[in-house]
């Protein structure tokens, strides 16, 4: 109901509850895009780690990771904690083309139609910017969808190691039909593994060292994140 087009007013009612009445805000309608990266340089121990944070996969998220990357690992880093923490998900082509950024040639997933049978295969191909160094990925029980397809492949590649807690195990993919009195059926017609065929579904995707996720993240108390650190710099 808040979207419409370009220019035109819509009126926001507000319920607050340090307020006694509700807020009422006329907001002019305008496109823009989030930026869905997060880049930092860690400096730890005379040596620095590149730390990325992908907060979703719309369309635009490949060509800003892959910028960001090429501005981290041309600081020559020990290596990259990739982020997924609290990622709700997105488009599959962007799953696929980032896992892709740091695979080579192999399988990303596979997607299942109901009968079991294996409808499509998603490949990654080699030659891409990021395939050989170090990586950690960050995950939690919010990483969800295109993320546990990014964090599958690479756990089952053995590219990289997964930290954190298991994901929330969304695997499906499904068909949208709106009907007459404008709500909604969703009907999954197939379902996502990973490359070891192990369903994402059913129990998420499972971190190699398990730690519990902070109350805020990327703060000075986020465990999760010091334990990447001291992967990549130490290997344990």
């Amino acid at each position: 109901l808040i979207r419409g087009p370009k220019g035109t007013l819509v009126t926001l009612t507000v319920v607050r509850e340090d307020k006694e009445d509700p807020l009422v805000f006329s907001v002019v309608r305008t496109e823009f895009e989030i930026e869905v990266v997060e880049t930092e340089l860690i400096e730890e121990e005379s040596q620095t780690v590149g730390y990325v944070k992908l907060s979703g996969f719309p369309r635009t998220a490949e060509e800003e990771l892959t910028n960001a990357l090429t501005r981290l690992l041309s600081q020559n880093p020990a290596g990259i904690i990739l982020d997924l923490r609290d990622n709700g998900g997105g488009l599959l082509d962007q799953a696929v083309a980032i896992a892709d950024l740091f695979l080579p040639n192999g399988i990303v997933l596979h997607e299942r139609s109901r009968n079991g049978e294996v409808d499509k295969i998603f490949r990654s191909e080699t030659g891409d910017l990021a395939e050989n160094i170090p990586l950690v990925v960050l995950v939690n029980g919010a990483s969800a969808s295109a993320s546990e397809i990014v964090a599958g492949a690479v756990k089952d590649n053995g590219r990289g190691i997964l930290i954190g807690e298991p994901t929330y195990g969304k695997g499906s993919v499904q068909q949208i039909h709106t009907l007459a009195d404008k709500s909604e059926l969703r009907v999954t017609i197939a379902r996502w593994f990973t490359p070891s065929n192990l369903s994402i579904g059913e129990d998420g995707i499972l971190p190699d060292l398990e730690v519990a996720t902070p109350e805020d993240l990327g703060g000075a108390d986020d465990e999760q994140l010091q334990r990447a650190i001291a992967y990549i710099l130490n290997g344990e």
